[in-house]
């Protein structure tokens, strides 16, 4: 045999290996962008769902006062009643969404208002307790937030 006879019917199975690697390298490399794409917007979509309830959270923080002048006691007092009725539900519709730290108070929050539920009275340790836990909350989303914003 010779080996020019060899070389010549080597040659086109040696251009269909490379051009068949080049193509698998090429498509493999498309795939796996498109694959990190779309995480990316898959997290981005997460981001703006919590965002959303972040939102939520902040315009009811604005129609509604949770802490008002006590009648009977010179102490601001929790608002109980719109806090179980307006913002917990919001937190815990998306509580999987929300960023550690906010969960965390959320958590701590319901921590003291177990039992408390059926009781409209508040012990002055378990009001400070939620006041300092919501207004740690509202500062969370703020600077949640604004990260949020220094992004773009």
């Amino acid at each position: 045999m010779n080996w020019s006879q060899l070389i010549i019917g080597l040659l086109p199975l040696l251009g269909v290996a490379v051009g068949g690697y080049a193509t698998y390298f090429t498509q493999s490399k498309t795939l796996n962008r498109q694959l990190d794409r779309d995480k990316e917007k898959e997290k981005e979509a997460k981001n703006i769902e919590r965002l959303t309830v972040y939102g939520e959270i902040l315009k009811l923080d604005g129609e509604n006062s949770m802490s008002k002048k006590s009648l009977m006691k010179d102490f601001e007092e929790f608002n109980l009643a719109t806090f179980i009725t307006e913002f917990r539900p919001i937190f815990f519709s998306k509580f999987f969404l929300l960023d550690q730290d906010v969960a965390e108070l959320v958590r701590k929050m319901d921590s003291v208002l177990i039992g408390e539920r059926e009781s409209i009275y508040l012990s002055p340790r378990q009001n400070t307790l939620l006041l300092e836990s919501y207004n740690q909350i509202i500062n969370s989303i703020e600077i949640h937030l604004e990260n949020y914003r220094k992004k773009l």
